[in-house]
């Protein structure tokens, strides 16, 4: 039976830490300052420079419960645009709210092939120089979808096995700790809005311009998915989705993927709450 390796002096230390944390979240009864431990405890445990909890509340609009950006990063665009509506092609957002799954993963994951090369990808990940993203995708008891996410950024190396194999062995600890602090406090401070209605501007982006396939395609797009990725998914050719975009970009007067994007997010902000239509409708007319 093989022996088990000893635990070495920084691993100690990095778990004595890590039980005082636990101590002081329950001393704290799961509040507001329980989560802040939490997180603070979590970044320290696999040497995080970045983290955030996010709330996405059933049928309203997210909410960052706690957040820690580096000094050089701009909340307008790290935090406010997100929750504009560039969530909906957030990969995270879509795999713990459209799959409703939940676990620990890296970005790498739950990415969609060419998501490197997307303007989001841009945005949120080249632009603030993260290099990865782990984090813990969690349904809480409100029947609301939460992400806890830490970020390791340039020069920094990705998160290695340990340190991933040591997040998941935590991640039943972090849901209980989240649920309690759900049930606690931010059940009561849900934002106003309807992220369902946002969704729906998402799915319905485009189909008053373009054709059904079209639509798809320029769905896909906006997720990150390269043309292989497209290719595959919709059992056509590269050089028939190829094609395709060449027409998209015509009929909306882009010429990237990048404008497009960013037509996308101009086109929420005339978005009418409840609508059906596409939301490209509205934005066309002001």
């Amino acid at each position: 039976m093989p022996s088990s390796q000893p635990m070495q002096d920084g691993d100690c230390g990095r778990m004595v830490d890590w039980h005082r944390s636990l101590a002081l979240i329950i001393e704290n009864d799961f509040n507001d300052a329980a989560l802040q431990e939490l997180m603070n405890a979590l970044e320290r445990l696999v040497n995080a420079q970045s983290s955030s909890a996010i709330v996405y509340p059933h049928g309203q609009k997210p909410f960052v419960a706690k957040h820690r950006l580096l000094p050089e990063h701009d909340p307008v665009i790290h935090l406010d645009r997100y929750l504009e509506g560039a969530y909906l092609v957030d990969p995270c957002y879509q795999f713990v709210r459209e799959q409703r799954s939940e676990g620990f993963r890296t970005i790498s994951d739950v990415a969609p092939e060419g998501f490197g090369a997307s303007e989001y990808y841009r945005i949120y990940y080249h632009a603030t120089e993260l290099v990865d993203e782990a984090f813990f995708a969690l349904q809480s008891v409100e029947n609301s979808a939460i992400v806890v996410s830490l970020g390791r950024h340039s020069p920094a190396p990705p998160f290695v096995q340990e340190e991933k194999a040591l997040l998941g062995a935590v991640f039943l600890l972090v849901k209980t700790i989240i649920n309690k602090w759900t049930l606690g406090n931010h059940a009561k401070r849900h934002p106003r809005g309807n992220t369902m209605e946002l969704d729906l501007a998402l799915a319905n982006f485009g189909t008053s311009l373009l054709t059904h396939r079209e639509q798809v395609i320029v769905n896909l797009l906006l997720r990150g998915h390269s043309m292989k990725s497209i290719a595959a998914q919709l059992n056509n050719s590269v050089e028939t989705i190829k094609t395709h975009r060449k027409s998209i970009y015509r009929k909306l007067d882009v010429s990237s993927q990048a404008e497009l994007f960013y037509l996308f997010i101009d086109a929420l902000r005339s978005y009418a709450p409840a609508s059906d239509k596409d939301p490209l409708a509205g934005y066309m007319a002001s």
